[in-house]
């Protein structure tokens, strides 16, 4: 398989070829162990446009989330001692090997989360070809200074242990991969749970990479409204890295705050956006944040609603070549 080639379009508007290419038959079983993982509890999955039912994933239950963690325990010594380097070639492959995979990942995320194609596109090619390239690219490399009156100091980034991921069903590929890669490049270990209503596409991907990263690094788990809790107060957990809304994420918050876990929170809101008068034109900056300010007159519009003047494919270039690096170096500080 040449995994540089690239993916054949879809012919849109024809859906139901589209989903017989996807493999939707084919399953979407729990990941665990490096193994496919499939159980007689189940949740459906539907599109949320027609209401057909896409597929059903596996309900976990506490016992599969024990397997899980302690999965991913027993894998991260091994893990962890790996270098830097290998860590990163082994990441870079399991990228090649989703790549050769994006149509038929663009499709399932269009189906499940009922967006237009090109923005499941956008989402899945931005991580593959710019977010994971920046990221695997960066070290964290030891930094060591003399302080008066202490002498020398090193500040070293080391792997915190098993993480547990839990991202939301809005941007369900991006959120869960921008997690997942800094993650495991910097030593760690985890355990990922997408959400509940589009599981899908972030569990086919596992399965295709699933023989490419030792068992038990990568752990992807589905579940209904139990399993988050169970993780966020799992003790064997050593950090949590969740992104959802606000309420559940002091709930979160003080759930892991028994067990004093690393933890991060990205969490949903009315957020305003600010853009500097170099960087985008006024009347031509879209964003999914609710309100919007740039030079020029006051513009302000529901969440998601386009310009009139229509979007600047030039902006957004500006915008993701100056936010991707930031974001990826941020998140290897994270999860270091």
């Amino acid at each position: 398989m040449n995994v540089n080639a690239a993916p054949p379009s879809i012919a849109h508007p024809n859906r139901e070829q589209a989903l017989k290419r996807a493999r939707l038959t084919a399953g979407f079983p729990n990941i665990v162990n490096g193994q496919r993982i499939d159980s007689s509890s189940v949740i459906k999955i539907s599109d949320p446009v027609t209401g057909e039912e896409l597929a059903s994933v596996t309900d976990t239950q506490k016992n599969g989330l024990d397997q899980a963690v302690q999965t991913a325990k027993a894998a991260f010594p091994h893990w962890s001692s790996k270098t830097w380097n290998e860590r990163r070639d082994l990441l870079a492959s399991a990228v090649e090997v989703l790549k050769a995979h994006t149509d038929e990942l663009c499709t399932i995320l269009t189906a499940e989360n009922g967006r237009p194609y090109r923005m499941a596109e956008f989402e899945i090619t931005w991580i593959l070809e710019t977010y994971a390239p920046t990221l695997l690219q960066m070290e964290l490399p030891d930094s060591i200074w003399n302080e008066t009156g202490v002498g020398q100091i090193t500040k070293r980034y080391v792997p915190l242990g098993v993480v547990a991921a839990i991202s939301p069903w809005n941007l369900p590929f991006w959120l869960s991969f921008t997690k997942v890669l800094p993650a495991l490049l910097t030593g760690n270990t985890l355990v990922l749970k997408p959400a509940v209503f589009t599981p899908l596409t972030v569990l086919r991907a596992a399965d295709y990479i699933r023989e490419i990263l030792p068992p038990g690094v990568l752990n992807v788990i589905s579940g209904g409204d139990d399993l988050g809790p169970w993780m966020t107060s799992h003790p064997d957990f050593q950090k949590v890295s969740f992104t959802g809304s606000s309420e559940t994420g002091r709930k979160v918050f003080a759930s892991a705050a028994a067990t004093l876990k690393h933890l991060t929170l990205e969490l949903g809101g009315n957020d305003p956006s600010a853009c500097g008068s170099g960087l985008c034109n006024p009347g031509k900056f879209w964003t999914i944040a609710g309100r919007y300010q740039v030079p020029g007159p006051r513009r302000s519009r529901p969440a998601g609603q386009r310009d009139p003047y229509g979007l600047g494919a030039s902006v957004w270039v500006q915008i993701l070549n100056h936010w991707t690096p930031l974001h990826a170096g941020l998140m290897l500080e994270q999860f270091g």
